[in-house]
């Protein structure tokens, strides 16, 4: 086992539950160091999804951009990869396992145009050690509009 560090964002459509998610993401063993809770500014999105269609990320910057967010610092033995577990495995949040974040507090799918799709799906994480190394950095970057340590 490695001890690493992540990100983890919950997006707006679940923030109403961030401390339920905070609470599934402790259960998995992992340690939520320090939360920031604002609004996203728009050229994270860009920095985080930037293998997104443009039309996709129009869609998630109207998404994320407009109401608060909280981002997480987590750390833990394996946080990459047990994160991902906890947060779900699929984009689709009807398609993620039973009891994890994306199944219980994911919004519906929506249509962005006849070939995309954009899923608010309730908490964002990378999937990689080289995607947590390129998105930790993103933690410092945003302003808080208060912290949970």
């Amino acid at each position: 086992m490695t001890l690493e560090s992540t990100i983890g964002i919950i997006k707006p459509d679940a923030f109403q539950h961030r401390d339920k998610i905070c609470d599934m993401i402790r259960e998995a063993g992992l340690i939520v160091s320090m939360g920031k809770i604002t609004v996203i500014p728009k050229g994270i999105i860009d920095e985080l999804y930037g293998h997104v269609p443009e039309n996709v990320k129009v869609a998630l910057r109207h998404y994320m951009c407009q109401d608060l967010s909280e981002l997480l610092l987590i750390n833990g033995e394996d946080a990459i990869a047990r994160l991902v577990k906890v947060r779900g495995e699929k984009s689709d949040s009807a398609l993620c396992e039973e009891g994890t974040v994306r199944k219980l507090y994911g919004s519906p799918t929506i249509q962005v145009d006849e070939k995309t799709k954009y899923f608010p799906n309730a908490l964002h994480c990378p999937m990689t050690p080289e995607e947590a190394k390129a998105q930790l950095p993103l933690f410092d970057k945003v302003s808080m509009g208060k912290y949970r340590i």
